[in-house]
């Protein structure tokens, strides 16, 4: 089995275990913008862009996408984003932060394979220390 059919039978798992009332989304954006959290976030934001180096107009799928804590830096990248996310609260307040420019979607994954362009996924996981 090559890469691409372990990608699309991972997405065939069933849905994330946990979806966010709202109450878990509000208490995940004050948890993320905790001073002591940012400097790891901007850890993980960099080992990223490490990684993937992305260019400018490509597309990257954000899976769990949560609150947007990632998708502003990928919106500075250069990046065409989607969000998908099984929390409408949690999406909402993504939605305020980067508006219109990211296609959100409300649900869990299927099929994210894109034949004609090299494209980037990324499944984020909110921590479980809340």
């Amino acid at each position: 089995m090559g890469i691409i059919d372990s990608t699309i039978e991972f997405l065939k798992l069933p849905a994330m275990g946990h979806i966010f009332d709202f109450h878990e989304a509000v208490a995940y954006e004050k948890w993320i913008k905790k001073p002591e959290n940012e400097l790891v976030f901007q850890m993980e934001i960099q080992l990223l862009r490490d990684m993937l180096q992305p260019r400018p107009g490509e597309s990257i799928l954000d899976i769990g996408c949560g609150t947007g804590a990632c998708l502003l830096a990928f919106l500075e990248m250069g990046l065409k984003v989607t969000g998908i996310d099984p929390s409408t609260y949690m999406l909402d307040i993504a939605l305020k932060k980067v508006g219109n420019r990211v296609i959100f979607t409300a649900g869990s994954p299927k099929i994210c394979h894109s034949t004609t362009t090299r494209s980037i996924t990324l499944a984020c996981s909110p921590p479980s220390n809340l």
